[in-house]
Protein backbone atom coordinates (compact mmCIF):
# COMPACT_ATOMS: atom_id res chain seq x y z
CA UNK A 1 0.00 0.00 0.00
CA UNK A 2 1.38 3.37 -1.03
CA UNK A 3 1.80 6.00 1.66
CA UNK A 4 -0.14 9.20 1.01
CA UNK A 5 2.09 12.14 0.15
CA UNK A 6 1.26 15.29 2.10
CA UNK A 7 0.52 18.39 0.02
CA UNK A 8 2.12 20.59 2.73
CA UNK A 9 5.59 22.05 2.34
CA UNK A 10 8.04 19.73 4.07
CA UNK A 11 9.12 20.95 7.53
CA UNK A 12 7.36 24.32 7.18
CA UNK A 13 5.65 25.58 10.35
CA UNK A 14 2.06 26.25 9.29
CA UNK A 15 1.38 28.15 12.52
CA UNK A 16 3.87 30.76 11.32
CA UNK A 17 2.53 34.28 11.00
CA UNK A 18 2.08 35.15 7.34
CA UNK A 19 -0.16 35.27 4.30
CA UNK A 20 -1.62 32.07 2.90
CA UNK A 21 -3.76 31.22 -0.13
CA UNK A 22 -5.87 28.11 0.30
CA UNK A 23 -8.20 26.21 -2.00
CA UNK A 24 -10.67 23.68 -0.64
CA UNK A 25 -12.52 21.46 -3.13
CA UNK A 26 -15.64 19.36 -2.92
CA UNK A 27 -15.43 15.60 -3.38
CA UNK A 28 -15.30 14.65 -7.06
CA UNK A 29 -15.64 18.37 -7.87
CA UNK A 30 -19.40 18.12 -7.37
CA UNK A 31 -21.27 21.43 -7.69
CA UNK A 32 -22.68 21.82 -4.19
CA UNK A 33 -22.53 25.59 -3.65
CA UNK A 34 -24.57 27.11 -6.47
CA UNK A 35 -24.09 27.98 -10.12
CA UNK A 36 -22.49 30.50 -12.41
CA UNK A 37 -24.89 32.69 -14.40
CA UNK A 38 -24.33 35.43 -16.92
CA UNK A 39 -25.34 38.82 -15.53
CA UNK A 40 -26.04 41.22 -18.40
CA UNK A 41 -26.04 44.20 -16.05
CA UNK A 42 -22.31 43.72 -15.39
CA UNK A 43 -21.57 41.96 -18.69
CA UNK A 44 -19.84 38.94 -17.17
CA UNK A 45 -20.66 35.73 -15.30
CA UNK A 46 -21.35 35.86 -11.57
CA UNK A 47 -21.63 33.19 -8.90
CA UNK A 48 -25.16 32.59 -7.56
CA UNK A 49 -24.96 30.81 -4.21
CA UNK A 50 -27.50 28.31 -2.95
CA UNK A 51 -28.19 27.82 0.79
CA UNK A 52 -25.06 25.76 1.37
CA UNK A 53 -22.96 28.29 -0.58
CA UNK A 54 -24.37 31.14 1.50
CA UNK A 55 -23.53 29.23 4.66
CA UNK A 56 -19.96 28.80 3.36
CA UNK A 57 -19.75 32.58 3.05
CA UNK A 58 -20.90 33.00 6.65
CA UNK A 59 -18.40 30.44 7.95
CA UNK A 60 -15.51 32.05 6.06
CA UNK A 61 -16.42 35.48 7.42
CA UNK A 62 -16.64 33.96 10.91
CA UNK A 63 -12.96 32.93 10.66
CA UNK A 64 -11.99 36.59 11.02
CA UNK A 65 -13.59 36.67 14.46
CA UNK A 66 -10.63 34.61 15.69
CA UNK A 67 -8.04 36.95 17.21
CA UNK A 68 -5.06 35.86 15.11
CA UNK A 69 -6.78 35.12 11.78
CA UNK A 70 -7.99 37.59 9.19
CA UNK A 71 -9.64 36.65 5.92
CA UNK A 72 -8.71 39.26 3.38
CA UNK A 73 -10.27 37.93 0.18
CA UNK A 74 -12.35 34.86 -0.63
CA UNK A 75 -14.85 33.39 -3.02
CA UNK A 76 -17.19 30.44 -2.87
CA UNK A 77 -17.47 28.81 -6.30
CA UNK A 78 -19.62 25.91 -7.53
CA UNK A 79 -17.22 23.22 -6.34
CA UNK A 80 -14.40 24.94 -4.48
CA UNK A 81 -13.50 27.78 -2.15
CA UNK A 82 -10.53 30.15 -2.42
CA UNK A 83 -9.38 32.04 0.67
CA UNK A 84 -6.57 34.58 1.09
CA UNK A 85 -5.85 34.95 4.80
CA UNK A 86 -3.25 36.12 7.25
CA UNK A 87 -2.17 34.40 10.43
CA UNK A 88 -0.77 36.78 13.00
CA UNK A 89 1.39 36.21 16.04
CA UNK A 90 -0.66 38.75 17.98
CA UNK A 91 -4.34 39.74 17.87
CA UNK A 92 -4.97 41.56 14.60
CA UNK A 93 -5.69 45.25 15.16
CA UNK A 94 -5.38 47.49 12.13
CA UNK A 95 -3.77 46.62 8.83
CA UNK A 96 -0.06 45.99 9.46
CA UNK A 97 0.22 42.93 7.25
CA UNK A 98 3.57 43.85 5.72
CA UNK A 99 5.35 42.10 8.60
CA UNK A 100 3.53 38.85 7.75
CA UNK A 101 4.69 39.07 4.12
CA UNK A 102 8.24 39.80 5.26
CA UNK A 103 8.08 36.79 7.61
CA UNK A 104 6.93 34.49 4.78
CA UNK A 105 9.66 35.71 2.44
CA UNK A 106 12.48 35.42 4.98
CA UNK A 107 11.29 32.00 6.21
CA UNK A 108 11.06 30.56 2.70
CA UNK A 109 14.44 32.02 1.71
CA UNK A 110 16.15 30.66 4.85
CA UNK A 111 15.73 26.88 4.80
CA UNK A 112 17.37 26.51 8.20
CA UNK A 113 14.42 28.36 9.76
CA UNK A 114 11.93 25.82 8.43
CA UNK A 115 13.86 22.72 9.31
CA UNK A 116 14.63 21.45 12.75
CA UNK A 117 12.51 21.03 15.85
CA UNK A 118 9.12 22.73 15.43
CA UNK A 119 8.09 21.89 18.99
CA UNK A 120 10.12 24.85 20.30
CA UNK A 121 8.36 27.43 18.14
CA UNK A 122 7.53 30.66 19.99
CA UNK A 123 4.04 31.07 18.52
CA UNK A 124 1.25 28.83 19.70
CA UNK A 125 -1.61 30.07 17.54
CA UNK A 126 -3.83 28.06 15.24
CA UNK A 127 -2.28 26.16 12.37
CA UNK A 128 -3.51 26.53 8.82
CA UNK A 129 -4.73 22.92 8.96
CA UNK A 130 -6.73 23.52 12.14
CA UNK A 131 -8.43 26.54 10.54
CA UNK A 132 -9.38 24.51 7.44
CA UNK A 133 -10.56 21.62 9.62
CA UNK A 134 -12.80 24.00 11.59
CA UNK A 135 -14.23 25.52 8.40
CA UNK A 136 -14.84 22.18 6.69
CA UNK A 137 -16.35 20.72 9.86
CA UNK A 138 -18.78 23.60 10.37
CA UNK A 139 -19.96 23.47 6.75
CA UNK A 140 -20.34 19.68 6.86
CA UNK A 141 -22.32 19.92 10.11
CA UNK A 142 -24.68 22.47 8.53
CA UNK A 143 -25.19 20.21 5.51
CA UNK A 144 -25.98 17.23 7.75
CA UNK A 145 -28.39 19.24 9.91
CA UNK A 146 -30.25 20.36 6.76
CA UNK A 147 -30.20 16.95 5.03
CA UNK A 148 -27.98 18.21 2.22
CA UNK A 149 -25.93 15.52 0.49
CA UNK A 150 -22.41 16.88 0.63
CA UNK A 151 -18.75 15.83 0.90
CA UNK A 152 -15.32 17.47 0.81
CA UNK A 153 -12.25 16.37 -1.08
CA UNK A 154 -9.61 15.14 1.34
CA UNK A 155 -7.14 17.80 2.50
CA UNK A 156 -6.69 21.20 0.79
CA UNK A 157 -4.25 23.09 -1.40
CA UNK A 158 -2.12 25.89 0.02
CA UNK A 159 0.33 28.47 -1.20
CA UNK A 160 2.59 30.49 1.08
CA UNK A 161 2.59 34.06 -0.25
CA UNK A 162 6.11 35.46 -0.53
CA UNK A 163 5.68 39.09 -1.54
CA UNK A 164 3.27 41.90 -2.35
CA UNK A 165 3.24 41.13 -6.10
CA UNK A 166 2.17 37.56 -5.43
CA UNK A 167 -0.47 38.77 -2.99
CA UNK A 168 -1.91 41.18 -5.58
CA UNK A 169 -1.90 38.51 -8.31
CA UNK A 170 -3.75 36.03 -6.08
CA UNK A 171 -6.23 38.64 -4.88
CA UNK A 172 -7.05 39.49 -8.52
CA UNK A 173 -7.35 35.79 -9.37
CA UNK A 174 -9.90 35.28 -6.56
CA UNK A 175 -11.91 38.33 -7.60
CA UNK A 176 -12.05 37.20 -11.25
CA UNK A 177 -12.67 33.51 -10.56
CA UNK A 178 -16.35 33.47 -11.68
CA UNK A 179 -15.33 34.87 -15.07
CA UNK A 180 -12.50 32.37 -15.51
CA UNK A 181 -14.67 29.42 -14.39
CA UNK A 182 -17.55 30.29 -16.69
CA UNK A 183 -17.49 26.83 -18.28
CA UNK A 184 -18.30 25.19 -14.90
CA UNK A 185 -22.06 25.79 -14.91
CA UNK A 186 -23.16 28.64 -17.08
CA UNK A 187 -26.95 28.85 -16.90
Amino acid sequence: MRQRISPRRDKYDYTSPGWYFITICTKNREHYFGMICRDDSVNHPIMILNDLGKHCNEEIERLSTRQTVEVHEYIVMTNHIHILLVLSEYPIVGADHQSALIHNQSTLNNTSSISGDLSNRPYNGPSLSSIVKLLKGNITKYAQEHNIVFAWQRSFHDHIIRNTQEYERIKYYIQKNPQTREQDTLA
